[in-house]
């Protein structure tokens, strides 16, 4: 398990998590990769998800996890969380 202290940032006003890069594919979200999102008081968690909403875009060399507004759950802008990467899910937590 890799893991990375991140600050929420804002884009026009709500709360955005941006993830790319080694980490993304070390965990298998590989561009293309579609995953499911829930979040609760605190805490996001990406799970790789044949069936999920959303995807994984992005390059194949650099993957990008774009998350915002609802998607951040109740984390605010500037709130400094872990990222926890494990296979197949990613734990995002204040």
């Amino acid at each position: 398990m890799e893991t990375q202290t991140y600050t929420v940032r804002a884009n026009k006003g709500k709360p955005r998590i941006w993830l790319e890069g080694k980490r993304l594919e070390a965990s298998q979200f590989k561009q293309g990769t579609r995953y499911t999102v829930r979040h609760g008081e605190g805490y996001v968690t990406l799970t790789v998800d044949p069936e999920g909403k959303r995807k994984v875009s992005g390059k194949p060399d650099r993957p990008i996890v774009d998350l915002m507004g609802k998607a951040c759950g109740d984390l605010d802008t500037g709130t400094s969380v872990v990222v926890s990467y494990t296979e197949n899910k990613i734990s995002i937590l204040s």
